[in-house]
């Protein structure tokens, strides 16, 4: 969109005439005249990182064996999950029964997290029963999420839960964004 000369510019500032209105459809008048965008949100957002972890076959484990289940997982939680997480500088910000949601500042942290995750996950079932074994699966997103509270919504959080679904058992899928943001920093 062109802005007519006599509408001078500002850092930071747009200024528009009622025929740019028209042909943008990004703003609408209201009744006192004044202009408000649509689809304006005033909710607080921004670009994270985000891990989603889930365990594999958590109801057929819970229905042979619930209290060794429910303690393997918690172990697993808070000797593995937790402190990974917190090392790779990362933030539990949801747990479901059998699964969580993590948010990094760095996709390189996030993804180094997730191969310690599934090593150290390895490293433990190494001596356990076939099917008592906890075994994850990981999804890794970069971007936008709504910020509320400590919480995480929206299409970034769910984009890592999709890419969650798709990976192996023991295993890790990351979206194109993540992959090209490692590969620019050399890392994992």
């Amino acid at each position: 969109m062109r802005i007519p000369a006599q509408f001078p510019q500002s850092p930071g500032v747009l200024y528009v005439t009622y025929s740019h209105v028209l042909q943008s459809g990004i703003l609408a008048i209201a009744k006192d005249n004044t202009f408000t965008a649509t689809g304006y949100s005033p909710m607080d957002r921004k670009l994270t990182t985000i891990l989603a972890a889930d365990v594999v076959g958590y109801s057929a484990l819970m229905e042979a064996d619930e209290a060794g289940t429910h303690e393997r997982l918690k172990s697993s939680r808070k000797e593995l999950f937790e402190p990974e997480i917190a090392r790779h500088h990362g933030r539990v910000f949801k747990l479901m029964g059998d699964g969580l949601l993590a948010e990094f500042g760095s996709v390189v942290d996030a993804v180094e997290c997730a191969v310690s995750l599934q090593r150290g996950l390895a490293e433990r079932n190494a001596h356990v029963p076939a099917d008592q074994r906890i075994q994850v699966r990981i999804g890794i997103n970069l971007g936008e999420v709504i910020v509320e509270g400590d919480d995480r919504y929206g299409e970034g959080v769910n984009i890592a839960a999709r890419l969650e679904q798709l990976a192996d058992p023991g295993g890790i899928c990351v979206s194109a964004k993540v992959a090209k943001e490692v590969e620019a920093g050399d890392g994992v």
